[in-house]
């Protein structure tokens, strides 16, 4: 790769962003793709902001002019290259989700952050209330080898600090972004719609969704349920599409296959911004008491959409001022009373819209570009503290502070 030039210490740094990246389907690589464009139009370029890709098993490269390097990350051998790469740039900006780096991810990560030189900026995407040990030191390693560390809600940071003794001054939180669009006000009419999508695995919680869906036959119009997402990649590699057959198998069993519909495709931004638009409200059933950041509720509330979800730490934190309603985890009946309330009682729909849409605007991702690009000129910064005085006792003829003299 050729060497960048030197910019000044006024333009924007030049950022490097290590992550999965599109046409990879996870959460990961829309958030880091989405972020890059949203910087890109900032900045009107995207000459100063590259990726190293991560490459599961079985996945390729493809040409794009914004990928830097690729790292197949079923061996560590990609860390001395992303190391180098790292050099021509002010700011390594690390994407982390336990697994997106391999097997052996938590060695790689800390190889690769005990070699690069350049200013770090960690991203945590997952805050584990419980993390084995190995999670736990991996965590609190990135913290400390970091600039700055980003988490993407308040739940996050109390994790960080209660749980891992984290100093509540090394963290910052940038909410996941989205890309706002309300889609105004549905058509009266013809059955409700509630929709649940994304990648689909176990802990998602479908079974539940659709348990409490079945104790909605007695409206009228009774709702139609609409679960549209692929088999995530990772567990299609090992578990192949058996929840999917289970949550088939349940839709039979309870008699509701003129309620539910599963949708087994990846949703491309206009697919999605569709069902959006034919939907009435979201519901994300998910099973995980520790899901600190949810790119689905953001998507929800751009799109002005109520939601009902499980008591998670990023819902809770989001839908308290009214966007939506929280109901306990596998309580189909809690469940099922919260979105009969939201799709009988038009004034509770109503505000629940209208706080959606209010939140929806401040999630934008153009004010989380700002938030980074703020965050990585404040990291590019902490290297060139470290080198004036070092600058400076060169120029007397004496050794910097803490060095023994050659």
């Amino acid at each position: 790769m050729t060497e960048r030039p030197q910019t000044s210490r006024l333009a924007a740094p030049r950022i490097l962003f290590v992550s999965t990246y599109p046409p990879t389907r996870c959460g990961i690589a829309n958030y880091t793709h989405s972020l890059v464009q949203a910087m890109a139009e900032q900045r009107r370029s995207v000459a100063d902001l590259g990726v190293v890709r991560l490459l599961a098993p079985g996945e390729f490269p493809r040409p794009d002019p914004i990928i830097e390097a690729y790292a197949g990350v079923s061996n560590s051998r990609w860390v001395d290259h992303v190391a180098k790469v790292a050099r021509s740039y002010d700011v390594v900006w690390l994407q982390h989700e336990f697994g997106i780096y391999g097997e052996s991810g938590d060695r790689a990560l800390r190889r690769l952050t005990e070699k690069v030189t350049t200013p770090i900026v960690t991203t945590l995407h997952t805050v584990l209330r419980e993390p084995d040990p190995i999670q736990r030191d991996l965590t609190r390693h990135l913290v400390k080898r970091s600039a700055h560390t980003v988490v993407l809600s308040q739940a996050a940071r109390r994790m960080l600090v209660d749980h891992y003794r984290v100093d509540p001054t090394a963290v910052e939180v940038v909410p996941h972004g989205v890309r706002y669009r309300p889609l105004g006000q549905r058509a009266p009419g013809g059955r409700p719609i509630i929709v649940t999508w994304g990648l689909l695995g176990p802990g998602k919680g479908i079974e539940w969704g659709i348990a409490a869906v079945s104790r909605l036959k007695h409206l009228d119009p009774a709702p139609h349920y609409v679960v549209a997402g692929a088999t995530h990649p990772q567990v299609f590699r090992t578990q192949g599409d058996a929840y999917r057959a289970d949550l088939v198998r349940l839709v039979r069993e309870l008699d509701v296959e003129q309620m539910v519909r599963m949708e087994d495709t990846y949703l491309s931004d206009d697919d999605l911004e569709r069902l959006l638009h034919s939907a009435r409200i979201a519901f994300l059933p998910y099973d995980s008491a520790d899901q600190v950041s949810s790119g689905v509720l953001v998507e929800a509330l751009g799109a002005g959409l109520p939601v009902v979800a499980t008591a998670f730490p990023h819902a809770v934190e989001l839908l308290e001022d009214g966007a939506g309603i929280v109901v306990p985890h596998r309580d189909p009946q809690a469940m099922a009373d919260a979105i009969s309330t939201l799709l009988t009682n038009d004034e509770a729909h109503g505000a629940a819209r209208s706080r959606a849409a209010d939140l929806g605007r401040s999630l934008h991702w153009s004010q989380v570009a700002d938030r980074c690009e703020a965050i990585a000129a404040s990291a590019s910064r902490t290297l060139l503290v470290l080198r004036r005085p070092t600058e400076k006792a060169a120029r007397k003829g004496s050794p910097a502070p803490g060095r023994k003299p050659r």
